[in-house]
C-alpha cells in the first residue's frame, strides 16, 4: 500500500501581529511531514497555499523543514500590535499507509486558535502547548 499526501486545512484566528509562531507535527517518532502535495495528482495538488479573506498576507517569514513549519508575522502599522487572521492549505505525509495520527507541539501566542480539518475530518481546535491529529 502506498503513502499518499493527506489535505490538512488550517484556518488560525486572533495570531499576534510581529509574532514567531511554530508547528511541529512530529514528536521525535517521524509519524509525519510537511508535503506540498501529490505529484500524481497533478491538477489536484495545489501544494500550500496561504490566504487572507481582506487585505494582504501578514506574514514576514516562512520556513518548512520536514515536521515543523515556523513562520512571522509582520508588525502592526502604526506600532500597536494587534491580532490578524489567515488560513492555509496544505499537505502532510505519514511516514507508512497505516499512519493516521499524529502527536505535535505549537508555539503560539495566547489569544491565538487554529481550527483543524485533516482529510475532510474537523479535529480538536490547537492552541498553544500539545497538539495532535487524526484522519
Amino acid at each position: 500500500m502506498s503513502v499518499k499526501p493527506v489535505k490538512i486545512e488550517l484556518a488560525f484566528t486572533n495570531v499576534s501581529t510581529n509574532y514567531d509562531c511554530s508547528i511541529d507535527l512530529d514528536n521525535s517518532d517521524g509519524t509525519v511531514v510537511w508535503s506540498m502535495g501529490d505529484n500524481a495528482s497533478g491538477a489536484n495538488s495545489k501544494g500550500m497555499q496561504w490566504s487572507v479573506d481582506s487585505g494582504s498576507l501578514p506574514l514576514s517569514k516562512v520556513q518548512i523543514s520536514g515536521s515543523k513549519l515556523t513562520f512571522k508575522t509582520e508588525p502592526a502599522s502604526g506600532g500597536s500590535d494587534k491580532l490578524v487572521s489567515f488560513n492555509l492549505d496544505a499537505y502532510i505525509v505519514p511516514k507508512d499507509a497505516s499512519t493516521t495520527s499524529f502527536y505535535g507541539t505549537a508555539t503560539l501566542n495566547d489569544e491565538c486558535q487554529i481550527t483543524v480539518d485533516i482529510d475532510g475530518i474537523e479535529n480538536p481546535t490547537w492552541t498553544t502547548g500539545s497538539i495532535s491529529g487524526n484522519w
